[in-house]
C-alpha cells in the first residue's frame, strides 16, 4: 500500500479525470472529485460556452443530505488515513488528507447552504446550479478542475474511438486538443444529457428503451419584477404540495386539472400542467412556417396566437390566466412545450476500455419523470465519488484497469437496482388506485375547504394564513394558542416505523452476536437508521409546520423504529406514513398505510393535556395505529390518549371533513374574514 491511500491507483501526474457536460450532474461530480482527489485534475468539457437554461429546477432536500452523507463516508476513512499518517510521520500523507478534509468540509457547507429549501426543495435557475457548482470546483481545485467550453470540446466518435483503443491515428498527425484529453485520461464520465454521445460510442446503446408514464405542458416565463413573490405564505402552500406530489406520487387526475407552480428568486417560473395523450397531440401534430414540428422543448411556441384551436389551447389560456396572470408575463418570455414524461435506464453504467474506466451518469444513464431524473443524478454523482474513492484506495499502485473493479461493479449493480426500483414505484403510482384517493385528499378537500377563504386572504398581504386548528371540547377550556408563526393548513409528518428485510437481517445479526455476519450486515445498522432520519427530517420541514414547531425524532435501534414526538404546544392534523430507508412512500393498492391523528390542546384540571385522537386510520387495521399510540414512550408524560367511534370512519375522506374540529375550524375560518 503506497503512502497516499486515496490515490494509489489513479497516481500519474499526466493523467486525469475527464467529465463529458457541464450541466448539474456534471458540474457537481467535478466538485465532488476535485474535493476528494486533491492531487487529480479534473477536466470538465462543454460545448456550449455560456449556460442556456436560465429556468429552473427543484432540488431536493434529501438529496443534498444523500449527496452530503457520501462525503462523511470518505470523510470518516480520510481521518482514519490521516491518523496513521501522523503516526507514522508520513508528512506528504498529512498534508493530502488534510487537504482532503478541509475541501470536502467546504463543499458540504456549500452545499447545504445553497442548495437545500426552507421546504422540501429549492427551485432554483438551472444555469445558476451549474454556475455556483462550477465556481465552487474551480475555487477548491485550486488550479486542479478546469472547466473547458467551446464546439471544440464536443465530443466526436474519432475522439472517443481513439480514447477506447478501437483507432490508432498515424504518429505524424497532430492530435487536436479535445483527442489529447480524452488519450490521457484515466477515468472518462458521461455526464452529456438523454443523447449521450458517451452511451452511444462506449456503451453501443444509441437510444435505451423508453416508456412513456404521462404526458406534460410546460410553460416557461419571466415575471414582472412587482409579481408577489411565490414565497409568499400563500403561494408556498401551492408550491408544498407541488412537491410532496412531484416527490411521492404520480397523480391521475383529470386532464389539465393538476397545475404544478415553482418560481424562484430570479423571477423566472415554470408552469406544469398534467393532460393526456390527445391534448399532447394537439400541440405536437402543428408544424411552423420553417416545416418543423411545434411543442417540442427545441421549438416551442412563444405565443398563445400561435396555438393550435382546441383543448391544449383553453388549458394554458386557463393556466396562465388563472395560476400566473397574463399581465405579471414579461413580453416575449413565454415558451410553451409539451414533455412526454418517460423513464429509461442504460443496460450499463461503467466499463473498462483501454486501461481506462468510462462511466455514464444522470440522464446519460438513467431517465426519470418530472424532477426525480435531475435529483437522482446528483445523488449518483455522491455515489460515484464514493465508489470512485473505495475503488483507489484498494487497489495496488502497479496495476493496471483491465477489468472492472469490485467497488464499480457494485455501484453500477447498485445504481441500476436503484433505477429498476423507481421505476417501478413510477409505474406503481400512476395506476394504483390508492393514489387516486390519497391525491383527492391532499388536494382536493383541504384546498376546496379554503378556496373562498384564500380568495378573500389574499387581498389582505399583512394577514397569516387562516388557522385550521381549532378546539373541540366545550366542557374544557382551550388552552393559549399557538402564535401566528406557528399557525399552519393542515400540518402533515412523515413517519417510518418498519424497516426493510436487509435491516432486519443486519439488527438480528446483532442481537445473535453473530460475529461473522455483524461485521457486513451489523455495521452499518446506524448509518442507516440515521440517514432515514435524516430522509425524514428533511420531508417534515416541507409539510406545513413552522421553523417554530419542532418535531423530534427518536432512534431505537433494538425495535428497529424510528419515531416522533411532538412539541406540548402543538395541535392540528398529523398524517402518518410509512417510508422506507431510501425516503420511498410505501403506499400500496392493498395496504392504505396512511393514517390520519387529531392533536388538541385542552386545559384540563389546571394541567396543559395534548389530545390524541385517531381520526382515520390505514387499511392494516388496528393494531398498528393502537401500537403507535398507546405504547409510543415517545409522547410526553402529559399526553392524554382518547379514541373516539364516530371518527373511526374506513374512508379517510369522509371521516376527516365530517370530523367537528375540521368543520369548525372552517367556520371559524369564514367568520374572521
Amino acid at each position: 500500500m503506497g503512502t497516499l491511500a486515496t490515490e494509489q491507483h489513479l497516481d500519474k501526474k499526466d493523467q486525469s479525470i475527464v467529465i463529458a457536460g457541464a450541466g448539474p450532474v456534471g458540474s457537481l461530480t467535478a466538485l465532488l472529485m476535485g474535493s476528494c482527489f486533491p492531487n487529480k485534475d479534473i477536466i470538465v468539457l462543454e460545448k456550449r460556452i455560456e449556460y442556456g437554461r436560465k429556468h429552473g429546477l427543484n432540488i431536493w432536500n434529501s438529496t443534498i443530505t444523500d449527496v452530503n452523507s457520501s462525503i462523511s463516508q470518505i470523510e470518516r476513512d480520510a481521518k482514519k488515513s490521516l491518523k496513521a499518517a501522523e503516526k507514522g510521520g508520513d508528512q506528504e500523507s498529512i498534508t493530502h488528507f488534510q487537504t482532503l478534509l478541509d475541501n470536502t468540509s467546504k463543499a458540504k457547507q456549500f452545499l447545504k447552504k445553497n442548495f437545500q429549501g426552507e421546504l422540501i426543495s429549492k427551485f432554483i435557475a438551472t444555469n445558476k446550479i451549474s454556475q455556483m457548482l462550477e465556481d465552487k470546483a474551480v475555487e477548491i481545485g485550486n488550479g486542479r478542475v478546469k472547466f473547458l467550453k467551446g464546439e471544440q470540446y464536443a465530443l466526436t466518435d474519432e475522439s472517443l474511438a481513439e480514447a477506447m483503443g478501437n483507432k490508432t491515428l498515424p504518429a505524424e498527425l497532430e492530435r487536436s486538443e479535445l483527442q489529447k484529453i480524452l488519450a490521457n485520461a484515466e477515468m472518462i464520465i458521461g455526464a452529456d444529457g438523454a443523447h449521450s454521445k458517451v452511451r452511444e460510442q462506449v456503451f453501443k446503446e444509441p437510444e435505451p428503451q423508453t416508456e412513456v408514464i404521462q404526458h406534460l405542458i410546460e410553460i416557461k416565463l419571466d415575471l414582472n419584477k412587482n409579481t408577489t413573490p411565490a414565497s409568499s405564505k400563500l403561494q408556498i402552500v401551492a408550491k408544498t404540495i407541488g412537491d410532496f406530489l412531484s416527490r411521492t406520487i404520480l397523480p391521475t387526475l383529470e386532464t389539465g386539472k393538476l397545475n404544478i407552480w415553482t418560481e424562484g428568486k430570479e423571477k423566472v417560473a415554470t408552469l406544469h400542467i398534467l393532460v393526456n395523450e390527445d391534448v399532447y397531440n394537439e400541440l405536437r401534430n402543428n408544424k411552423g412556417s420553417d416545416g418543423k414540428e411545434m411543442g417540442t422543448l427545441q421549438n416551442p411556441y412563444s405565443s398563445l396566437k400561435d396555438l393550435p384551436e382546441g383543448e391544449a389551447k383553453k388549458i394554458i389560456e386557463k393556466g396562465i390566466y388563472e395560476t400566473i396572470g397574463a399581465k405579471n408575463i414579461v413580453p416575449g418570455s413565454l415558451k410553451i412545450a409539451t414533455i412526454p414524461m418517460q423513464v429509461y435506464k442504460a443496460k450499463e453504467m461503467v466499463t473498462v476500455k483501454n486501461n481506462k474506466l468510462f462511466n455514464i451518469i444522470g440522464d446519460a444513464a438513467v431517465g426519470l419523470i418530472f424532477i426525480r431524473g435531475v435529483n437522482n443524478g446528483l445523488q449518483a454523482a455522491g455515489h460515484l465519488t464514493k465508489s470512485t474513492y473505495e475503488m483507489v484506495k484498494n487497489r495496488e499502485k502497479s496495476t493496471k484497469l483491465t477489468e472492472l473493479p469490485k467497488e464499480m461493479l457494485k455501484y453500477q449493480q447498485k445504481e441500476l437496482a436503484v433505477a429498476d426500483q423507481k421505476m417501478n414505484g413510477i409505474r406503481r403510482e400512476s395506476k394504483a388506485l390508492i393514489l387516486v384517493k390519497m391525491a383527492a385528499f391532499v388536494l382536493s378537500k383541504p384546498l376546496k375547504a379554503i378556496k373562498a377563504v384564500i380568495a378573500k386572504f389574499s387581498k389582505k398581504n399583512n394577514q397569516e394564513i387562516i388557522n385550521l386548528d381549532a378546539q373541540d371540547n366545550k366542557e374544557s377550556k382551550p388552552s393559549k394558542p399557538p402564535k401566528s408563526s406557528e399557525k399552519g393548513l393542515l400540518p402533515m409528518i412523515i413517519a417510518e416505523e418498519t424497516l426493510s428485510a436487509a435491516m432486519q437481517d443486519r439488527l438480528q445479526a446483532l442481537k445473535d452476536g453473530n460475529n461473522d455476519k455483524v461485521k457486513d450486515q451489523g455495521a452499518n445498522l446506524i448509518n442507516d437508521l440515521n440517514k432515514m432520519k435524516e430522509t425524514i427530517e428533511a420531508t417534515i420541514e416541507n409539510q406545513f409546520i413552522s421553523s417554530t414547531t419542532q418535531v423530534k425524532l427518536n432512534i431505537d435501534q433494538h425495535s428497529s423504529q424510528i419515531k416522533f414526538e411532538i412539541p406540548n404546544n402543538f395541535q392540528g392534523f398529523l398524517l402518518i406514513n410509512r417510508m422506507d430507508k431510501d425516503g420511498k412512500f410505501l403506499n400500496s393498492k392493498n395496504s392504505g398505510n396512511l393514517d390520519i391523528l387529531k392533536i388538541t390542546n385542552l386545559t384540563k384540571n389546571g394541567q396543559q393535556v395534548q389530545v390524541v385522537e385517531l381520526v382515520a386510520e390505514g387499511n392494516n387495521g388496528n393494531s398498528r395505529c393502537n401500537q403507535l399510540i398507546t405504547e409510543s414512550k415517545t409522547f410526553k408524560e402529559s399526553l392524554m390518549v382518547t379514541k373516539r367511534a364516530k371518527d373511526m370512519e374506513p374512508d379517510i375522506l369522509s371521516s376527516l371533513t365530517q370530523s367537528s374540529l375540521f368543520q369548525k375550524a372552517k367556520n371559524n375560518s369564514n367568520r374572521t374574514m
